[in-house]
């Protein structure tokens, strides 16, 4: 018996037909059939969805395409605006206006030199004041007390001629000084701030070779020096 030869045709219509017969359908990543397994090429590898390109270890149901992670971005990091302060500068405060110290008090100075050519001195060879004397002193103290000076001292100095012995001339000068500051004393003078003494006929201020001279010389000086508070 001869054997037939199949028509060549019909061969390849029955591998067209079993080809047609696996539909493909693509993923985002492999190829499946039409029932949702994954299509293998020659080397039983999944055929990859870019043309044979990687696989998979086993074929089975396509994998499940990963879902897509939305990105999301950080929000920006927003820096805080810094908080300027103010820069408050102190007032400073108002120096106060130094005080002028009060002046000093000037000191006030009286004097009076009582003498025998102005006619106020004392009797002859006397410590005993005249009339004339005590009027001129009542004066001084009457000006020392309305000036408001407060003394802070009192010279009381007697002077004589040169006639007569210089022992008793001294003697003299200072008997006829104390007569003044005791009288000083009882017209309101502090006799405690009183310097009282006598030089007799060493310190003449005229010539005592004339009488006008000599009575010049026959004197008390009385110089009272103080001072007076000035308010503002």
């Amino acid at each position: 018996m001869k054997n037939k030869k199949i028509p060549t045709i019909s061969l390849v219509a029955l591998l067209t037909v079993s080809f047609s017969s696996v539909a493909l359908a693509g993923n985002d990543t492999y190829w499946t059939s039409s029932n949702g397994n994954a299509l293998k090429d020659g080397s039983g590898q999944c055929v990859h969805g870019a043309l044979g390109e990687g696989g998979l270890e086993a074929c089975g149901a396509a994998p499940a395409p990963e879902p897509v992670k939305e990105v999301i971005a950080p929000p920006p990091i927003v820096k805080p605006t810094p908080v300027i302060k103010p820069v408050i500068k102190p007032v400073p405060k108002p120096k106060p206006k130094p005080i002028a110290p009060p002046p000093k008090p000037k000191p006030q100075t009286f004097v009076l030199n009582l003498n025998e050519s102005k006619g106020a001195n004392f009797g002859f060879d006397s410590a005993k004041l005249s009339a004339k004397s005590m009027g001129e002193l009542d004066q001084l103290a009457n000006r020392v007390r309305t000036s408001r000076v407060t003394p802070s001292s009192i010279s009381v100095i007697g002077h004589t001629d040169s006639i007569g012995k210089t022992s008793y001339n001294q003697k003299l000068s200072v008997q006829r000084a104390q007569s003044v500051a005791n009288y000083l004393s009882t017209k309101g003078m502090n006799r405690g701030i009183m310097r009282v003494n006598g030089m007799g006929e060493t310190r003449p201020v005229a010539s005592n070779k004339t009488k006008p001279g000599r009575a010049q010389n026959r004197r008390v000086e009385i110089r009272v020096t103080g001072s007076r508070t000035v308010t503002r």
